[in-house]
């Protein structure tokens, strides 16, 4: 982490205009890391960024702070997060939805493909 401290700030020595300011993840890591040198070691864990999701009228929106690999995915059009279920049990062992939860979500899906569709339209000019 030293050796990437270093690496950032000798590049904003030789010309400041190119320096870029470091995400505060790592301004946060290198600080605890000077302050226990010797006594304790990190290791810092994946690092999502925040995203603005796209919504649509008619589904309840949420801000969470859970991870996605929505962010990677950046060629896709709007970025739509949507699943039946509880996002406090989503890919654990205890992860379930109903029968009920299920048709309501194909429904959802189908209302969001729709949606999708009539914004690439309007975006290309086509009236539908």
């Amino acid at each position: 982490m030293a050796d990437e401290m270093y690496e950032v700030l000798q590049r904003g020595m030789k010309d400041p205009s190119s320096f870029p300011a470091p995400p505060i993840a790592k301004v946060i890591g290198w600080k605890m890391t000077a302050m226990s040198p010797g006594r304790a070691t990190m290791e810092r864990g994946s690092l999502v960024p925040a995203i603005r999701l796209g919504s649509v009228p008619g589904f309840e929106t949420m801000v969470a702070a859970f991870a996605t690999d929505i962010p990677e995915l950046t060629r896709w059009g709007t970025p739509y997060l949507y699943g039946p279920g509880s996002i406090h049990v989503a890919h654990t062992k205890d992860e379930r939805i109903t029968r009920a939860e299920l048709e309501a979500a194909v429904a959802g899906y189908v209302k969001l493909a729709m949606a999708a569709l009539a914004e690439a339209a309007n975006r290309q000019g086509v009236i539908g």
